[in-house]
Order: structure tokens, then sequence, then C-alpha cells
């Protein structure tokens, strides 16, 4: 019994190691006729769909991995201010008891505490440029995004003016 080749020219040609893309995206325009606008647009819409997802979860893995640094940050910062905060306690009772001799005590006191509420506050100023929301951004992922509209754009156009 004789068996029926079912191979197009472009399958045949692909097994045969001489397999143009070209030729096979003409072929099977030609194969599917009037059909073939229906299935481009039902493949865009699925090929744009999986591209949604992928950047979707392309944004999920950069903002963890940006949220991770910054949770790692500020522990590291939470203890080094604890550690701080002790040693500036021990400095300021030195400074106090060593100005006490030479200023009343009050004065001392309100002299070494204002120096260290004006250092600290420009620490937390310092602090605070490091860790703004822009730092958080998925930088990659929006540049992407915005790479793919671009590209949609063109596409749209292109189609749009071959068609007219």
């Amino acid at each position: 019994m004789a068996t029926v080749s079912t191979y197009t020219s472009s399958e045949s040609s692909r097994a045969s190691g001489s397999f143009d893309p070209s030729s096979e995206s003409t072929s099977r325009s030609t194969r599917m006729g009037n059909s073939s606008v229906v299935g481009l647009v039902r493949e865009l819409v699925d090929e744009a769909g999986a591209l949604a997802r992928t950047e979707i979860e392309l944004v999920r893995t950069e903002t963890k991995a940006n949220l991770s640094t910054a949770q790692q940050a500020v522990g590291a910062m939470a203890g080094g201010a604890a550690v701080l905060h002790a040693g500036i306690l021990a400095l300021a009772a030195c400074a106090i008891l060593a100005l006490d001799r030479i200023w009343p005590s009050w004065l001392a006191a309100l002299v070494v505490g204002g120096v260290l509420t004006a250092i600290g506050g420009a620490l937390v100023a310092g602090a605070k440029q490091k860790i703004r929301a822009d730092a958080l951004k998925p930088r990659h992922t929006l540049n992407t995004l915005q790479r793919t509209a671009d590209f949609m754009r063109d596409q749209k156009q292109r189609a749009t003016e071959k068609w007219q």
C-alpha cells in the first residue's frame, strides 16, 4: 500500500536542510488566501498577550530584586544606627561633663544637644535622598515596555498604510 506524502514544499525543504524562512511565509500566505489576514491578526493577538505576560513577569522580578536590595540596605542602616546612637550618647555625656567645667550644666547640655541634633538632621536628610521612590523603579522593564509600545505603534502604522 502506498503512502501519500503530505509535505508542503517548505516542509520538504526544511527536512532537506535548505529551509528559507521567506519562502515559508510566502507559501503560507498563498495557502491561506483570504483567511491569512484573520490568521495573522489572531497570531498577533496571541503573541501580544504572551509578550504582555512576559513583561509583567519581568516587572515583578525586577521589582522584587530592587525591594530586596532596599530592605537589606535599610536593615544595615538600622543596625548601624543603633550602635551609632549608643556611641553618640556616650560622647555626648563626655562632652557635657567637659563643658560643665567652664559653663553651667544646662548650657553645656544645650550646646551638645543642639550640635548633635543638627548632625542627626543632616544624616537623616542624606539617607532620605538614597531611599527615594525613583530608586525603586524597574528602569529596565519600563525601557523595554516603551520600546515594545513604539514597535507595536510602528507595526500598526505599517499595516494600516499597507491595507489602504
